[in-house]
């Protein structure tokens, strides 16, 4: 019986080849602290030392070097194994069930879409459009696979994966007083009527949040599950809104105006950590990251 994991010499590899715990990480879809149980694992296991650390960097011991090299050789292997277990399972059906928001399913999903079936001929997807928190909740229930949407609420039934940051603009009409600024703050804006996404957008959240932190109230005059609707509003003058830059640059129309105080959207992609590994769900993710 062997005295070491398979996939601790596999971390070990990418840490030492990436000299990073952090890329090491990302690379494998870990979080830094599983990479430092992994080698931690196996020096416990071979009663030596593989690394010296100091702060943030590492180097080598003579047993780590040696280790490596074998290492290097279990990748090898593991990656061919990979491709052949990809070949074998090319032609076997796909089929997920997507959730996104609003925003990212009207202007990012599509071509998201045409990537994945192109690289997997066959595949059948079904996109649904839902705010966060009903993502979350489809999540649990089984409703969808996969979700792309803020990662605002943590879960520790689900897990994610960085996938993009969304900055958020005030979008306004050109006839609008603001619509001259070349940045606005939370000051200017509180002064407008503002239209918002309903409860449970995590765009929502976030501005009423740093509304409440600095101590002012939002005048909300819309509240809507529909950028669309936002977008026409605006458009017609009847106040302003606050939506990530994609949504903001899609109407030309309507002036797109940096804000002050940087807020940001964090967009993961999630699944449950019980199905990160079933394979549609595992290469869905692995070819949207990457």
């Amino acid at each position: 019986m062997f005295l070491y994991s398979t996939k601790s010499m596999i971390v070990f590899y990418v840490a030492v080849h990436s000299r990073s715990f952090t890329k090491a990480a990302e690379n494998l879809f870990m979080t830094q602290p599983g990479v430092s149980i992994h080698i931690g694992q196996l020096e416990s296991q071979l009663g030596v030392k593989l690394l010296n650390r100091k702060g943030g960097e590492f180097k080598l011991t003579k047993e780590g070097k040696a280790l490596f090299k074998c290492a290097e050789k279990v990748h090898k292997i593991s990656v061919e194994f990979e491709k052949l277990a990809t070949d074998f399972r090319k032609d076997a059906d796909i089929r997920l069930t997507i959730g996104a928001t609003p925003t990212y399913c009207k202007w990012n999903m599509p071509k998201v879409i045409l990537s994945f079936t192109s690289a997997y001929p066959g595949s059948q997807l079904k996109i649904q459009a839902e705010n966060s928190d009903v993502l979350g909740k489809k999540l649990l229930s089984m409703e969808i696979d996969v979700a792309v949407a803020p990662h605002y609420k943590p879960c520790s039934q689900l897990w994610s994966v960085p996938f993009a940051t969304e900055e958020l603009t005030l979008l306004a009409s050109p006839e609008h007083e603001l619509a001259s600024k070349e940045l606005v703050s939370f000051q200017d804006i509180k002064n407008y009527p503002l239209a918002l996404r309903e409860d449970g957008s995590a765009t929502r959240k976030i501005v009423v949040g740093y509304f409440r932190s600095i101590g002012m109230t939002p005048q909300v005059a819309v509240e809507v599950n529909n950028t669309d609707f936002i977008r026409e509003w605006v458009f017609q003058n009847k106040g302003v809104s606050i939506v990530s830059r994609t949504a903001a640059i899609q109407d030309q129309r309507l002036k797109a105006i940096p804000i002050n105080e940087k807020l940001y959207l964090e967009v993961h992609v999630l699944c449950l950590k019980a199905r990160r590994y079933e394979i549609p769900i595992n290469r869905f993710i692995r070819h949207l990251v990457n």
